[in-house]
């Protein structure tokens, strides 16, 4: 018994050890993966820190402790480093928590006057996944609103010669035979902001006032932030149409729309 009390301690820390080394492996995995897809930003990259942080953690935990045991300074700034990493990875849960209460809306498709989709980047002239998808629950709401204008939001990225509207209408029109006299083309934007404010004298144009219905089509994970830009901005009726999200996706797009979000917040575009 009095052995068993001694060892305790070490297996507890053993599979701590353990669980950090498999975690980390995952998380680096899961970053390369995307990277390799050229898939590039905080959601992607980040992962791959942390989780190179977890393995070397887990597989040099004694010689990390026997290192700091000699330097108080540097294992109190290390020590901070883990608390600060823990408040994140609770303010991060809880994010998701209430993310996930704004997933599935129901538009009020039978009123709009327009539809406004937000753009999400494309490759080689076509849409990517997630775009696609945003396009295809746009397809779905315009057979349901045969009057409503169609707004297509996306500027031109470094590099590219034509703007992702342009590649929103093509696919529209090819993939579901979309007339383009119902598409308004909004080719200046680059962020989930500028998608609505230049989508606003576009509306105007067409006689549709901000009072007016109006439904914005972007992925699941986009529309709490998106809805509370848009009313910022003055769209008074403004309702969401969400899109899935392609499963290898959503942790990374989760953990970016976690920064997006904060940032939007600080400055003040809702």
């Amino acid at each position: 018994m009095l052995i068993s009390r001694f060892t305790r301690p070490a297996k507890i820390m053993a599979c701590l050890r353990l669980a950090m080394v498999l975690g980390g492996v995952t998380l680096m995995g899961y970053s390369v993966v995307l990277l390799i897809q050229h898939k590039i930003y905080l959601g992607t990259v980040l992962p791959l820190g942390i989780g190179a942080i977890l393995t070397w953690q887990g597989m040099y935990w004694r010689q990390t402790q026997q290192w700091f045991a000699k330097r108080s300074l540097w294992r109190r700034l290390w020590q901070g480093v883990w608390l600060g990493f823990g408040v994140w990875l609770v303010s991060f849960i809880g994010f998701c928590l209430l993310l996930n209460q704004h997933l599935h809306h129901t538009p009020a498709i039978d009123t709009a006057r327009a539809i406004v989709v937000l753009g999400s980047g494309f490759k080689n002239g076509q849409p990517t996944p997630t775009l696609a998808l945003r396009l295809d629950r746009a397809a779905q709401l315009a057979n349901q609103a045969p009057n409503a204008l169609i707004v297509l939001t996306g500027g031109f990225g470094i590099g590219k010669t034509q703007s992702e509207a342009e590649v929103m209408a093509n696919y529209l029109h090819a993939r579901y035979g979309i007339a383009a006299r119902r598409m308004a083309l909004e080719t200046k934007s680059t962020s989930t902001a500028l998608n609505i404010a230049n989508s606003l004298p576009i509306l105007r144009a067409h006689g549709i006032a901000p009072t007016d219905p109006v439904v914005i089509v972007t992925s699941d994970f986009h529309t709490l932030r998106a809805q509370k830009i848009a009313r910022r901005q003055g769209l008074a009726h403004v309702t969401m149409a969400d899109a899935p999200t392609p499963p290898l996706m959503r942790p990374a797009v989760w953990l970016r729309e976690y920064f997006a979000f904060i940032s939007g917040w600080v400055l003040g575009e809702f």
